[in-house]
């Protein structure tokens, strides 16, 4: 990429960048080199979660479909057995 006929960094030169070092570009206005903050230097307050002691159990009731059809063929079954 280059500005007015020069790139924006050599190679070298982006080498050289210690840890913590970026470049921020955004349209229409220049790139700026800048040092980025490390997630510490924020004014961030963690707290540690209280998780309970016991974990709930929880029953699922799961709609048998096997079951449901047998029952109906049999009730079918049984109003064909009282008509005839």
């Amino acid at each position: 990429m280059s500005l007015l006929g020069r790139d924006l960094l050599m190679p070298d030169e982006l080498m050289r960048f210690n840890f913590g070092d970026a470049i921020f570009m955004k349209a229409r206005n220049h790139p700026v080199r800048a040092k980025l903050k490390t997630i510490y230097d924020y004014p961030i307050m963690i707290e540690k979660a209280k998780l309970p002691k016991k974990s709930k159990k929880h029953e699922i009731k799961v709609f048998d479909l096997d079951k449901f059809r047998k029952n109906k063929t049999i009730n079918k079954m049984n109003k064909q057995i009282e008509l005839e």
